[in-house]
């Protein structure tokens, strides 16, 4: 993640790499997708929000809130103590929560979705 800086505000680049471009009919030079969005300073306020919207447990929200400034969850699960199995587990249970199946697609209805416009509306 690269934070950029926008009239004061800070923003946040976040770039997932795309294994088999042609799975999803893009050329090979188009290997990455690219969010671009505001910061959220205040962890707790995605942890809330996506807690309460998705239905997900403490824990589950809190591995929420760390893959969006983080996308590795080696680090997320080593951040918060806990074993990357353990973690994994976790992620997938977001997954069926969110009805999401990808890292990518987690993260994009977390910034983009209804939980980026509440996470916002309440800062």
């Amino acid at each position: 993640m690269i934070p950029l800086e926008k009239e004061k505000e800070e923003l946040n680049i976040l770039i997932f790499p795309i294994d088999n471009p042609a799975k999803y009919n893009l050329d090979s030079a188009s290997s990455f997708i690219m969010f671009l969005f505001d910061s959220v300073r205040n962890l707790e306020k995605i942890e809330e929000v996506v807690r309460t919207l998705y239905k997900l447990s403490p824990t589950e929200a809190k591995i929420t809130s760390e893959l969006v400034f983080n996308p590795y969850l080696t680090d997320v699960a080593a951040k918060m103590g806990i074993t990357y199995n353990t973690a994994r587990t976790h992620l997938k249970k977001i997954y069926l929560k969110t009805e999401t199946n990808k890292l990518p697609a987690l993260i994009q209805k977390i910034v983009t979705g209804p939980t980026g416009i509440l996470i916002h509306a309440i800062e």
